[in-house]
């Protein structure tokens, strides 16, 4: 599973455009009235949701690696407190530790999917979803074999099996993020309307976010749960224990489909809100939904999946910010990847820190200017706290899994997905074949093989027709009383 570049404008080229037959061969039989196909072709992809059901089932809950290595400090304490430790001491090295890894045994699930694997080999005769389907085992088992060496402390180890299950940063990913760092600072520094800039000032607790994310929801009619009516679907839920907003889908921790909001997060910025709407609701949820409308459960394809879902998510955040408030942004952050070149360099967690600090202080200098703010001496302090947690932020994400924190060398890749992601999105972009992205959770590689198994996507639905809708609809409360 190497990470091989990829020819995306040679496979842009190959999909078929939204408007005609989607997966369809010159000899299949469909009927025009109802575009049924052939009961062969019919019964090989109900096989291939089938084999991805029974692969979910075991390791689904794995394919969200991130949620079994969110951090603990020392013995255990809380990881605001260790960041802190870590702040008023220049000497401190952070210890991370991991008590949701701890609770699993990988044992089962990992014999399990093995005898999945032989299943697969002796019983499915058709190679193409042969294929696609022992790729979706090997992904799962990447991820899993990486918890197991976390969980065991090998860091050496773990640092492989990363690289195997979410590939690594390379000196051209590394170029573009330094590009990417200096078109932002200048993007930040511009003057911003009056509307941005009050979106960018304004202070939005977990609960506001709760209630927009729920009308976002909403808007984009997605099933949502109700116990009054006895409904099941999307819930958007506050976790008091969590920092920032995910996506939980067929997970363990969370019953049903979830929106979770962080409460240790104290505010949020409406334009951060308009942002994480699109990202996360807009599109994560989207591609969750469709794949369970598909029959395909959340079922993970090709090994980069997460690499184009973040680009189709920041790709959707520029979209969303330019239909609503009217302003061109790149939503594309640099940090993570520039923190894994200088971890790669052999920077350990301090150096990195200082680093990543300092591009980031860039960053938000560069904004503070952009808004036009006199920095007095008390904003100059919430400035640098707010830098340092920060670059604490970006820290953390790139260490995590990892145990000893007093070397470098050894980084978690996946957060390179949201500047990678972006950037080859836009390739796709421009053939109007984004689209697919969201419709399936898939990469660009194994696209045109799910149409040719007849795994269609639905209609297209862009978020452009939904955007005024949303803003009309939930976010009228920035404004209510605050003229």
């Amino acid at each position: 599973m190497k990470n091989e570049k990829r020819p995306l404008q040679d496979w842009a080229k190959k999909w078929p455009k939204r408007n005609e037959s989607v997966g369809e061969k010159e000899d299949s039989q469909a009927r025009p009235e109802t575009n049924e196909v052939i009961t062969e072709e019919q019964e090989l992809s109900e096989r291939v949701r089938e084999w991805a059901e029974r692969i979910n089932t075991i390791g689904g809950d794995y394919n969200n690696a991130y949620n079994f290595i969110a951090p603990s400090g020392r013995d255990g304490r809380d990881i605001i407190e260790e960041r802190q430790e870590f702040l008023n001491e220049q000497h401190y090295t952070p210890v991370f530790t991991y008590k949701k890894l701890e609770k699993e045994d990988f044992k089962e699930p990992l014999k399990k999917l093995q005898e999945i694997r032989q299943e697969l080999k002796d019983e499915e005769k058709n190679e193409q979803a042969k294929k696609i389907l022992q790729e979706v085992i090997d992904n799962v088992e990447a991820k899993m074999m990486f918890l197991k060496a976390s969980k065991e402390g090998d860091d050496d180890k773990a640092f492989e099996w990363a690289k195997i299950a979410y590939g690594d940063i390379d000196d051209e990913l590394v170029e573009y993020a330094e590009k990417t760092h200096v078109d932002k600072v200048e993007e930040n520094a511009k003057k911003k309307s009056k509307l941005e800039t009050y979106l960018r000032k304004s202070e939005n607790s977990p609960e506001d976010a709760k209630y927009v994310f729920e009308e976002g929801l909403r808007a984009l009619e997605v099933p949502m749960y109700d116990p009054e009516k006895g409904t099941e679907g999307w819930e958007v839920f506050i976790d008091h224990t969590k920092l920032g907003v995910s996506v939980e889908y067929a997970s363990k921790e969370y019953p049903r489909p979830t929106v979770v909001v962080g409460g240790k997060t104290e505010v949020r910025t409406g334009f951060n809100v308009l942002e994480l709407l699109a990202h996360e609701v807009g599109t994560h949820v989207r591609t969750n939904q469709n794949s369970e409308n598909s029959g395909l459960r959340g079922t993970i394809f090709g090994r980069d999946y997460e690499v184009f879902q973040e680009g189709i998510a920041l790709l959707a955040e520029k979209e969303f910010i330019k239909d609503v408030i009217g302003v061109d942004t790149n939503p594309a952050t640099p940090f993570a990847v520039l923190a894994m070149n200088q971890v790669k360099q052999g920077k350990n967690f301090r150096e990195t820190f200082n680093f990543i600090r300092e591009k980031w202080l860039e960053h938000n200098r560069a904004e503070k200017q952009g808004l036009e703010e006199e920095m007095t001496p008390e904003k100059e302090a919430k400035l640098q706290n707010d830098t340092n947690k920060d670059a604490w932020g970006t820290c953390q994400r790139t260490f995590r899994g990892f145990h000893d924190l007093s070397k470098g060398g050894k980084y978690y890749p996946k957060d390179k997905a949201y500047l990678q992601g972006f950037k080859e999105v836009q390739v796709l972009a421009e053939h109007g074949l984004e689209e697919y992205l969201v419709e399936h959770k898939a990469d660009a590689t194994v696209i045109q093989q799910l149409l040719d198994l007849r795994l269609k996507p639905k209609d297209k639905v862009e978020l452009k027709k939904v955007a005024q809708k949303i803003f009309a609809d939930s976010i009228k409360w920035f404004f209510e009383g605050k003229e």
